[in-house]
């Protein structure tokens, strides 16, 4: 804005002077102020006095230093906001490509959708290390824009798969837009992994049946899910209000965690009063899922968590990551 500010000015000042010392009218005098500070070598409107001469020197000074700072602002603008910033995003590409090989415990999401980018989204903020695996060049782009290591390729294939390092990871979301493909991608993911956490999107429940049939952990369908939350919020209100303050939308600081107790962990083999959890550790025990699958809710004091049994608990940031130390999750 001060270098278009500065031009103005000049051309306006230089029109007025030459308008009042010559006697021309506006547009000569307009015209002789630009050829004398673009120094083009074009020949005087009209034969100048000696005020005029002196102020057409002053004019084309001025106008050669206006015009170095305009010129240098705009060279300044134009390289950081494009060669610059080009060339950032050429080398952090460039990093990511090299690290996308030694990446270990990750989580592959395949398809960079609506519900793709929300999902990298979520476990970016998590601090979770993602690998977007995306077909459609205009989307991979975007992930690669927006930060996300990414591998161009569809999902169903199994070299796809490798490269974006589905041996090292730990989970993979597949989320393309077509239950088809989805289901596709569990069944390879599945027999390249057997051991890996695999959820999956689907369109309706008996697209659902037929993912977990091919595999999958976990199947979400967004249409159904968003649906019978719209009707809790109509009918229970005061309960989605909690679930929010769960979720972190109101108390940033409170986290609810699976925490596994692990062999060797000093509270494995405790009971829940004997472990202290809401004294010692300042959290609240949810729910207990067991190592054979059975799950209780708000397990009383005499309650046994043995190795291999998930805890959720509720807390704050810094006390689970205390717990999560000591039942060996670190």
């Amino acid at each position: 804005m001060v270098p278009l500010f500065a031009m103005f000015c000049l051309l306006g000042l230089g029109t007025l002077g030459f308008h009042l010392i010559e006697g021309w009218n506006w547009w000569d005098s307009f015209f002789m102020v630009v050829i004398s500070i673009t120094t083009v070598g074009y020949g005087e409107v009209h034969p100048l006095s000696r005020p005029g001469q002196m102020f057409a020197s002053v004019v084309i000074l001025t106008g050669m230093g206006v015009g170095s700072y305009v010129l240098l602002v705009l060279t300044r603008t134009f390289f950081e906001g494009v060669v610059e910033g080009s060339l950032q995003r050429a080398l952090s590409r460039r990093r990511m490509e090299r690290e996308l090989p030694k990446l270990t415990e990750h989580t592959i999401v395949c398809g960079y959708g609506r519900l793709g980018h929300e999902i990298c989204i979520s476990l970016a903020a998590e601090w979770r290390v993602v690998v977007v695996v995306e077909p459609d060049q205009e989307a991979f782009e975007r992930a690669r824009d927006d930060g996300f290591h990414a591998v161009h390729g569809d999902a169903s294939d199994e070299s796809v798969l490798r490269q974006a390092g589905i041996e090292r990871a730990s989970s993979i979301a597949v989320a393309t837009s077509t239950d088809a493909i989805n289901t596709y991608v569990v069944l390879s993911a599945k027999e390249m992994r057997p051991d890996l956490l695999v959820l999956s999107r689907a369109d309706d429940m008996i697209a659902a049946k037929r993912l977990r049939r091919a595999g999958a952990d976990r199947v979400v369908a967004p249409t159904q899910i968003g649906g019978q939350r719209m009707a809790h919020m109509l009918l229970r209100p005061g309960v989605v209000d909690f679930l929010d303050l769960a979720q972190l939308n109101d108390f940033p600081d409170l986290f609810i965690e699976e925490l596994l107790m692990s062999e060797g962990a000093a509270l494995a083999g405790k009971t829940i009063q004997g472990a202290d959890y809401s004294k010692q550790w300042q959290v609240l025990v949810l729910a207990v899922k067991q190592a054979d699958g059975s799950r209780v809710f708000r397990p009383p004091a005499d309650f046994v968590v043995d190795v291999g049994d998930k805890v959720i608990v509720a807390g704050h940031r810094a006390n689970l990551a205390e717990l999560q130390a000591v039942m060996g999750n670190a």
